[in-house]
């Protein structure tokens, strides 16, 4: 789960005559990590390293205009 905080806050009164559309960026802060075959540091698919998922790291909603 991830959360974030509105700028300005978010209010939804029910009373709305237009959609409210909101944008959600989601980060993953610059995360990239590997399983290691070859203990070298570098990230190398040909040896068999995998991939590891992070997951997301960060979420900025915003509201559209």
């Amino acid at each position: 789960m991830v959360t974030g905080a509105f700028e300005n806050g978010l209010t939804i009164t029910g009373n709305e005559t237009q959609d409210v559309e909101v944008i959600l960026s989601f980060s993953i802060n610059n995360s990239f990590e590997w399983t290691e075959v070859n203990a070298d540091g570098k990230y190398e698919p040909a040896a068999g390293e995998q991939v590891v998922d992070m997951g997301l790291r960060g979420l900025i909603p915003m509201v559209a205009n």
